[in-house]
């Protein structure tokens, strides 16, 4: 699988905006892709939020 941080930056920079994300291109371009690695991303981020909470 091929790191695209460029792209994962720039979802992030978006994410708390009240704005529709698309994410085009042409057939088997990497859509999807990106899509999973943004979602590992932020679920990591999620487990480490819980784990901070319990201590």
């Amino acid at each position: 699988m091929i790191p695209r941080q460029t792209y994962i930056d720039k979802l992030n920079q978006l994410r708390d905006k009240q704005i529709v994300k698309v994410l085009t291109g042409v057939r088997r371009s990497g859509k999807l892709t990106i899509l999973q690695l943004y979602l590992k991303q932020q679920e990591k981020q999620l487990i480490m939020i819980k784990e901070s909470e319990i201590y």
